[in-house]
């Protein structure tokens, strides 16, 4: 062959090379570490429909990254209901946990999409399966805030509980953040699993502690009222009004004094 000929030859192969590839990746003709990894990222952005496709082209339903991270995770994450859906429908497992111990389940509990919870656990997502770090999926809801997902939790045998590594269950995250009305519902769970008021938690705190040191009001009454005690002390030797009054809530140090003079039976 002429010198020449070659040249073109090897010019040509140079130029079109990189286009063949890309359209072959882009048709999802690829090798199926990239086609798992593509799986990855479009569930991690709610993509559905480039999960669909990937899922067509044979990426593995139960593909899982360095951190153990599925593409239900991902999508439940992300609080992308409509991808992981199609997920579940495709096989995934939803009580696959990472590395972390985190589950779909848990992950959508710390998403804030409702629907997204109430599909785990229609689709048989264990509410009791609890982290590396001992966080269950209802203690992350609470942490994050999310009432809806903490109540529909609660009514669907969700354990309340669960002490984590940081020596806080979901009735100290409730009290802590003054959602009064979950820790209302954690306090009436009743069984094997329920909440003691005055339960101890790390360094000697209760939960009227806990809601007194950060002034919300509405959760100080509701203790009271459920028979707090109020001359309980850490480990600093610190009591409920104390840390009220560090505080500075002038609601919940009135709430406490009402409640020790009545306690001791002194009136005006």
């Amino acid at each position: 062959m002429p010198p020449d000929r070659k040249l073109t030859i090897v010019v040509i192969l140079w130029m079109v090379l990189p286009f063949t590839v890309a359209a072959a990746t882009a048709s999802g003709a690829a090798d199926p570490r990239s086609l798992n990894l593509s799986l990855l990222d479009a569930a991690k952005k709610g993509e559905a429909a480039l999960v669909e496709s990937r899922l067509l082209d044979g990426a593995s339903i139960s593909t899982r990254d360095r951190f153990g991270n599925t593409a239900l995770i991902y999508a439940a994450r992300g609080g992308h209901f409509r991808t992981a859906r199609l997920l579940i429908e495709a096989g995934a497992n939803v009580n696959q946990p990472n590395t972390n111990g985190n589950t779909p389940l848990f992950e959508a509990a710390g998403s804030g999409n409702i629907d997204l919870v109430r599909l785990m656990v229609e689709h048989e997502a264990d509410p009791n399966l609890v982290s590396m770090k001992q966080v269950s999926p209802l203690a992350n809801a609470v942490y994050h805030q999310h009432a809806s997902i903490a109540d529909f939790l609660l009514r669907h045998d969700a354990w309340p509980d669960f002490v984590d590594n940081s020596g806080k269950n979901s009735a100290v995250y409730a009290a802590a953040t003054g959602q009064t009305e979950v820790l209302r519902s954690i306090l009436e769970f009743g069984g094997e699993h329920a909440i003691a008021v005055d339960t101890r938690y790390a360094h000697g705190l209760t939960l009227l502690m806990w809601a007194a040191g950060y002034g919300h009001a509405e959760s100080v009454n509701l203790l009271v009222n459920r028979g707090a005690m109020l001359d309980l002390t850490d480990d600093r030797g610190k009591t409920a009004l104390m840390m009220a009054e560090e505080n500075g809530n002038a609601d919940a140090i009135q709430i406490l004094l009402d409640a020790s003079v009545g306690s001791t039976g002194i009136s005006d």
